[in-house]
């Protein structure tokens, strides 16, 4: 057993403080949920991953779902998700934060003519 791998059972809590805020955020989701229906992953998984994505990157909380959207135009071709044509990505990405350079034409994906 490699003893320089922390076990999944350490009893020392992590020292990263954002640790705490995950879990604090994490429970909030999982107290809002319904009692007594089934849970399936898309009742839970988006929020918890936006919220996850949103205090790793330090990202405003309130606009956590925009690294959701931001995922899916990037992700997804025209006709999937939120894209509705390559122009529709490529102008959403571009504004996507005043701060990010523009989108060119070389980084837009375009669909392979084989």
């Amino acid at each position: 057993m490699n003893s320089a791998r922390p076990s999944a059972r350490s009893s020392h809590p992590p020292t990263w403080s954002g640790c705490a805020v995950i879990r604090e955020r994490a429970g909030l989701i999982l107290d809002g949920l319904p009692i007594g229906e089934t849970l399936t992953g898309s009742t839970w998984s988006p929020r918890a991953d936006a919220m996850t994505l949103a205090t790793l990157f330090d990202f405003p909380f309130e606009d956590r779902r925009k690294l959701t959207y931001w995922s899916d135009m990037m992700t997804n071709p025209p006709g999937f998700g939120p894209v509705k044509s390559w122009d529709h990505k490529r102008e959403e990405l571009t504004s996507a934060s005043p701060s990010s350079p523009a989108v060119d034409e070389r980084s837009t994906p375009r669909p392979s003519s084989t």
